[in-house]
C-alpha cells in the first residue's frame, strides 16, 4: 500500500510540475495538445484533478468553478454532493486544495464513487475550459501532495442564463452563415468578371480575324489591278507593232 501511494505521488509530482508550467501558455497552444488521462470504469474511488493555477484572487477560482457549474446545469443527471459513496455512479464532490512544496500552487479537484463519472467530467471540463491545463483521472485515495482541501461554492448557471447562451451560440452560427453566403456571393461575381473579360478577349480575337478578309480583299484588289496594268502593256505592244508594218512598207 505504501508503495502504491509514492507512486500516486509521484506520478503526481511530475504532472503538477507540467501543469502549472502548461496553465501558463496560451489557450490555443493548449487546444492543440488536448489529452485527459483516465481511469478505470469500474473503480469505486475515483478522483479527477480537472485543473491546476498559481491564481491568487477568490474572483479567479471563482471562474473555474462556474465552469462547473454549467456543466452541472446542463447535465441534470450529474448530482453535486459532499461524500460520494463507492460504487454510485453521477455523484460529484468538488474540493480545492494547495499544493505541498509550491504555496502559490491550487488544485481542482472532482471525487466519484464510480470510475466513468470522473472520466466524463474530466473530458467534458478540459474540452471546454484550457485555463488550468489539461485533467487527468486515476483511481484510488488523493496524492498525499494535495492539501488543505476547501470546499467551494459552485454557481450553477440558471434556466434563463442557459437560454441566453443558446440564442448567442444559434446568432453566432447564423452569422456564420451569412458571412459564407457572402462569400459565395462574391465568388459568383468574380466568376462573372471572369467570364466577361473572356468573351471580350473572344470579341477581340474574332474582330482580329474579320480584319484579315479585308486584307485578303486588298490583295485581289492589287492582283486585279496588276491584270489591268499587263492588259494596257499588251494594248500599247499592239498598236506599236502595226506601225512597223506600215514603215517597212512605204520603204518599199
Amino acid at each position: 500500500m505504501r508503495t502504491t501511494s509514492v507512486a500516486a505521488v509521484k506520478r503526481l509530482s511530475v504532472v503538477l510540475v507540467l501543469a502549472l508550467g502548461v496553465a501558463l501558455l496560451p489557450a490555443r497552444a493548449l487546444a492543440a495538445n488536448e489529452a485527459v488521462l483516465t481511469s478505470k470504469v469500474s473503480c469505486t474511488n475515483a478522483h479527477a484533478v480537472l485543473g491546476w493555477s498559481i491564481f491568487s484572487t477568490e474572483e479567479q477560482h471563482k471562474v473555474v468553478w462556474s465552469k462547473i457549474g454549467w456543466i452541472l446545469a446542463r447535465r441534470t443527471w450529474l448530482t453535486q454532493v459532499e461524500n460520494v459513496e463507492p460504487g454510485v455512479t453521477r455523484q460529484l464532490a468538488f474540493t480545492q486544495h494547495r499544493v505541498k512544496g509550491n504555496p502559490k500552487a491550487h488544485a481542482y479537484v472532482a471525487q466519484c464513487g464510480f470510475g466513468g463519472t470522473c472520466n466524463e467530467i474530466a473530458a467534458i471540463f478540459t474540452h471546454g475550459y484550457k485555463g488550468v491545463g489539461v485533467a487527468h483521472v486515476d483511481c484510488g485515495r488523493l496524492p498525499s501532495i494535495l492539501i488543505e482541501p476547501v470546499r467551494p461554492e459552485i454557481p450553477i448557471a440558471t434556466a434563463a442564463e442557459l437560454a441566453a447562451a443558446d440564442a448567442d451560440a444559434l446568432e453566432e452560427l447564423s452569422d456564420d452563415d451569412d458571412d459564407d453566403d457572402d462569400d459565395d456571393a462574391a465568388e459568383d461575381d468574380d466568376d462573372a468578371d471572369d467570364d466577361d473579360a473572356d468573351e471580350a478577349d473572344d470579341g477581340d480575337v474574332d474582330a482580329k480575324k474579320a480584319k484579315k478578309p479585308k486584307k485578303a480583299a486588298k490583295n485581289d484588289d492589287d492582283a486585279d489591278d496588276d491584270d489591268a496594268d499587263d492588259d494596257d502593256a499588251d494594248d500599247d505592244d499592239a498598236k506599236q507593232q502595226p506601225k512597223k508594218k506600215k514603215k517597212k512598207s512605204d520603204d518599199d
